[in-house]
């Protein structure tokens, strides 16, 4: 295109000889810092291109490390529900949150020992959030406000979730440092009848930081799924 416009200016400037260099000589400037210009917008196009796609793949591989998230903290609070449960028929005033509570619950689905028992720790699948702060990459994400709301998942959210859980395993110790002869040979049974009341409520003093990290792990779960949504808007761009 610069050659062709090259030539309209010269032709145009050989109609007026006296002005001939000088239109030449200005012309050839205007088209250098043209073909500059242009070459510029193209790299920074093509820049921006490959800075968008790098984006891209974080974002759909850090939205697939939340739905991993979300199907680890959905079982763990499932395998806490029946031991809350259980926990709630035999101590009506442990006050059980109602989105933990199920209808009919059955013992038999959970030996009496396991009421002593943690269940297992979430493990945040971060490995592609790290990755992206250890390369500082951080300021390929454009919409700032999805990155805040992604650090903060990382950062806080899921911080307070292993210090909560830091808590469950404490009591967990001294549970069974105070009552390892009934965890290991009591029954429900033995439980319900016998009215130990110092033993109630060592479980549900146990079972209530449970509790709490599962009406927390619902809250990042839903956290997570909203980011999840917003994630895919962002790559609907």
């Amino acid at each position: 295109m610069i050659p062709f416009f090259r030539k309209i200016r010269k032709k145009m400037a050989d109609d007026n000889r006296p002005l001939k260099y000088m239109r030449y000589a200005i012309g050839e400037i205007v088209l250098v810092v043209i073909g500059i210009l242009i070459a510029l917008s193209i790299n920074n196009w093509n820049e921006f291109k490959k800075d968008r796609v790098i984006e891209q793949n974080y974002l759909e591989a850090i939205k697939s490390d939340l739905e991993k998230d979300i199907e680890q903290a959905e079982l763990i609070i499932e395998m806490c529900r029946v031991p809350l449960n259980i926990l709630n028929n035999i101590y009506p005033k442990f006050n059980l949150d109602t989105k933990l509570k199920v209808k009919n619950i059955d013992t038999t689905s959970l030996e009496f020992i396991d009421l002593f028992r943690r269940t297992s720790s979430f493990r945040s699948t971060k490995g592609t959030y790290s990755s992206l702060i250890s390369d500082g990459k951080s300021n390929l994400i454009k919409n700032k406000v999805l990155f805040q709301q992604i650090q903060s998942i990382y950062d806080t959210q899921q911080v307070r979730i292993f210090s909560i859980y830091d808590d469950f395993k404490t009591r967990e110790n001294d549970l069974t440092s105070d009552f390892s002869y009934e965890k290991y040979h009591w029954n429900y049974n033995l439980l319900k009848n016998n009215k130990n009341l110092k033993l109630i409520a060592a479980l549900a003093n146990f079972w209530d930081s449970a509790q709490f990290y599962c009406v927390y792990m619902n809250s990042l779960i839903d956290e997570m799924k909203k980011v999840i949504g917003d994630i895919d808007k962002e790559l609907m761009k």
